[in-house]
């Protein structure tokens, strides 16, 4: 019963374990994307699925005489790559704005490729979890003379759980590689339309989750 009892405490601390489904994508477009932000938003709510990045040290074989061998680290290296999925609107909204991105890289009509800090841009990645809050009901009384005066009362309060991010990185010099090809077809007419896009990056860095930044876009 003890290790049960450990195990229970250790969950009930940490806050449970990470579900696949509970994400956020968040994606910064380099200057020359008009009305960036709220169309980077549509992107978050429309990813359906997002690969996490990896990170592998780099190590090199040592071995004196007889000795069994060492692997010595000698630098690190990221993925390089995450892919994600996202639904697409009917005017193909979406894949649209990725590929204004790519043209900030190369100039369709040129054929020139542009300085690199012309077309980076950045992410942000978190897991999301949920937290107890409080939701409180009011009602709205006017009084006065000619009801000018507005008054609001709190009327009940209800237990609930509200999203909050959990853990967080941040990715640089972001910019989308790969627009993936769509495949349409008659035998499924009902089938939501998907876009799998591949995104170029340097390197990804942990996020400090605080009270400025623990709520998800539009919660």
């Amino acid at each position: 019963m003890g290790a049960i009892n450990n195990f229970i405490s250790q969950m009930s601390k940490s806050g449970g374990y990470a579900r696949s489904a509970q994400y956020e994508l968040i994606l910064n477009f380099p200057d020359g994307i008009v009305n960036a932000t709220q169309r980077s938003q549509s992107l978050t709510l429309n990813c359906e699925t997002l690969s996490w990045p990896g990170h592998d040290l780099q190590t090199q074989s040592r071995k004196h005489g007889n000795e069994p061998e060492r692997f010595l680290v000698q630098s690190h290296g990221f993925e390089g790559t995450i892919t994600a999925t996202f639904y697409l609107s009917l005017d193909h909204s979406e894949r649209f704005l990725l590929e204004q991105w790519q043209e900030l890289a190369v100039n369709r009509i040129t054929h020139k490729a542009n300085y690199y800090n012309e077309y980076v841009g950045s992410a942000e990645m978190y897991q999301l979890g949920s937290a107890p809050a409080t939701r409180q009901f009011f009602s709205r009384t006017a009084e006065g003379p000619r009801n000018s005066e507005i008054t609001t009362t709190l009327t009940g309060e209800d237990k609930t759980h509200i999203a909050v991010r959990t853990y967080g990185i941040t990715l640089q010099d972001v910019y989308p590689s790969t627009i993936a090809l769509t495949e349409m077809s008659y035998a499924t007419p009902n089938e939501v339309q998907r876009l799998l896009v591949t995104f170029q990056y340097r390197q990804h860095l942990p996020l400090n989750i605080d009270d400025g930044n623990k709520r998800p876009l539009g919660n």
